[in-house]
């Protein structure tokens, strides 16, 4: 800057001051604007931090720029968050722990394994479509006595299945599977696919079933042993006998292609 240069003049008189900032206490162009003759020079600005004596501290007037108009910060600390959740938190979660458990009795009631009313009347009425006569279920779990069941390491007793199987045929030519416990019927399923598809060609034609008839009946009673073990809850509902069928399952369902299947449920 050159030295000759001038600085810039000083705004003297409030004439000479925008009129919107003008001392208000001014009626001539030639007062002079002192910061006590200022409109906006005022205590507060000067000293922000001081507070009037007639005014208390927490008063609604005190305004703060953070809290827009709230007097003070909002207190979450630890003793006044675990007092509120005290004073009226645990009746709410009572309430809402009682509501849960009733509803999640009805759902159980409603809806088990993911089975609607309606749905699972439909399961049960295509399960017992599935299930063979009485003569060829009774030589298929011959069958897999004698010839199968030595390699799947006799994970059941035969003799207590067959009992059991007889007992429930009764006179009757026909096995109610509503009346039994799933998780065994998964069991009677798992044989029955098993021997389907491990039985030789001529031993299966002698029970009445084709060749085609092998792969697509020991998916299906395969699929069906799944539903069983659905039915009886399997997975919170422990039995010996959804153990059985499961490893039952895994001595054949690789014939058929379904071994990563049956993978998820050992």
């Amino acid at each position: 800057m050159h030295s000759n240069s001038q600085p810039w003049p000083l705004i003297t008189t409030s004439q000479e001051l925008p009129t919107h900032i003008r001392s208000q206490g001014s009626t001539s162009g030639s007062s002079i604007l002192t910061p006590s003759s200022s409109s906006y020079s005022t205590s507060s600005s000067i000293h922000p931090t001081q507070i009037h004596p007639q005014e208390p501290q927490g008063s609604a007037t005190n305004l703060d720029f953070i809290t827009f108009g709230r007097s003070q910060f909002a207190d979450v600390s630890m003793g006044t968050l675990l007092t509120s959740r005290e004073s009226h938190g645990n009746h709410t979660l009572n309430d809402q722990a009682l509501q849960q458990s009733q509803s999640k009795q009805s759902d159980d009631n409603a809806m088990i394994r993911g089975f609607s009313p309606a749905a699972r009347a439909v399961e049960v009425f295509h399960i017992q479509s599935l299930l063979p006569e009485k003569h060829q279920v009774l030589n298929m779990v011959d069958y897999h006595e004698k010839y199968m069941l030595y390699w799947s390491g006799g994970i059941y007793h035969a003799p207590s299945f067959l009992k059991v199987l007889l007992a429930q045929y009764g006179q009757s030519d026909e096995l109610e599977l509503r009346n039994l416990d799933w998780r065994w019927t998964a069991l009677l399923f798992s044989i029955l696919s098993a021997c389907i598809i491990g039985s030789p060609e001529p031993i299966s034609l002698s029970w009445g079933y084709t060749i085609p008839d092998k792969i697509r009946l020991a998916r299906k009673w395969g699929s069906a042993a799944t539903s069983c073990l659905q039915l009886g809850d399997y997975a919170s509902k422990y039995h010996i006998n959804s153990i059985q069928a499961i490893l039952n399952m895994h001595t054949s369902e690789h014939l058929v292609g379904s071994t990563k299947e049956w993978g998820r449920y050992s």
